[in-house]
């Protein structure tokens, strides 16, 4: 396949990243957060051209997500998966945190402790790689995550559902969740983020905040309850399909006090839970919508790169170059893209994206060589054509780095 032209304000970016951060020791460019790169220090966030803060660039740490599949689950945070490889060969890193650990009673004071933990981590490994330093992108879930008040909201009783089935390994993990539709819960959900932009908007670690309205799954606001008793639960309790396009379409409202942070919208095609079918033009419309309500704030999102890409989300792969960036991805899990991680990393950079996050478990990243990484990292800076992988993609049990079998 031939190589795209890489976009201008993505070359412009990376040269004033090399400019300051390429050595001679083997490190790839700071592609995250150089001082000179992001314009102040403590995790290089300063305010770009646009006005908001500069975007995350290069390979981004995802953190474990495994404890979501499991009612009750919070996340942990750790560096050791960064910290051995070069500095420099990841530009970010994720904070995961959860609605209901930190708003446990209505009305009630923030309980920061998961990202403040995180955020005197990163600030640390910054302080002793200056040339190097680390952005954040704050995740906070909220689904089978939203507190017991939230989801009893109205006199709702919590809705059951199950975990999809790529999520759960045992073919039972019961959840429950609130009515994400419905416009009390919205508005709790509005409140809340103003109360977390209020405290995190002007910290330069926090680069982006992803997007987590409208979910029921996972953190992505396009991925529905797929279970067939779920659903059915969901529409007895209210959902419709129009209440949920809704509902996606006001989530980049919900983030209106976030000033300077960008904001992060995870996109795939829209499948009606009610009756059935996709409609691809909903989707291409909001994410036209997002970045056209916030400019260059909007930074279009998708979970699920592989090579090939994934057809049911074509229409996210077409729209995305129409719209220009910046553009984040998360890869497919390593065994879903058959652990294809040159080839899916340099679509992702064919596509336009600035960052795209990784996996550091199932076969992940941590169980790759310096060299792997730093190739990876190289890519942002010098991209190449994306190479042929295997048909089929060895997928089921693939280990290792670019297996073709």
């Amino acid at each position: 396949m031939l190589r795209r032209a890489f976009p201008l304000w993505l070359v412009a970016l990376f040269f004033a990243a090399c400019m300051t951060a390429c050595s001679s020791n083997g490190a790839v460019p700071a592609p995250g957060g150089a001082a000179g790169s992001g314009g102040t220090t403590g995790g290089g966030g300063g305010a770009s051209a646009t006005g908001f803060k500069q975007p995350l660039l290069g390979l981004i740490d995802m953190q474990d997500i495994s404890w979501h599949d499991t009612e009750g689950g919070e996340p942990t945070f750790t560096l050791a998966n960064i910290s051995q490889f070069t500095p420099g060969t990841f530009g970010g890193i994720v904070i995961n945190a959860t609605w209901d650990k930190m708003q446990p009673t209505q009305n009630g004071q923030l309980v920061t402790s998961q990202i403040d933990t995180a955020l005197a981590a990163i600030q640390a490994y910054n302080t002793q790689n200056p040339a190097h330093q680390l952005g954040a992108k704050l995740r906070i879930y909220s689904s089978s995550s939203a507190p017991l008040w939230v989801q009893q909201l109205g006199g709702a009783t919590p809705i059951p559902i199950q975990r999809n089935p790529g999520g759960c390994s045992s073919g039972n993990c019961p959840l429950t969740i609130g009515k994400f539709w419905d416009p009390t819960y919205i508005a709790a959900w509005q409140t809340f983020q103003a109360m977390v932009a209020a405290k995190y908007d002007s910290n330069p670690i926090v680069r982006a905040v992803a997007v987590t309205s409208c979910t029921s799954q996972t953190d992505e606001p396009f991925v529905p309850t797929t279970d067939k008793t779920s659903k059915a639960n969901l529409i007895a309790a209210g959902y419709t399909d129009g209440a949920y396009q809704s509902c996606l379409s006001g989530a980049p409202a919900d983030y209106k006090a976030w000033k300077t942070t960008l904001i992060d919208y995870s996109f795939n095609t829209f499948v009606s839970m009610q009756v059935g079918g996709t409609n691809p033009t909903f989707t291409a419309n909001t994410m036209a919508a997002c970045r056209n309500s916030l400019g260059a704030q909007c930074v279009l999102d998708n979970h699920d790169l592989m090579e090939p890409t994934n057809p049911n989300d074509s229409i996210v792969y077409s729209t995305m170059p129409t719209l220009s960036g910046p553009i984040n991805f998360q890869t497919q899990a390593p065994r879903g893209m058959g652990c294809q991680w040159t080839a899916t990393i340099a679509r992702g950079i064919q596509l336009g994206a600035s960052a795209i996050e990784i996996w550091p478990a199932f076969q992940g990243f941590t169980t790759l060589t310096s060299p792997n990484m730093i190739s990876l990292a190289s890519l942002f800076t010098n991209p190449i054509a994306v190479p042929a992988v295997p048909n089929p993609l060895p997928t089921a049990n693939c280990v290792g780095f670019n297996p073709t079998s």
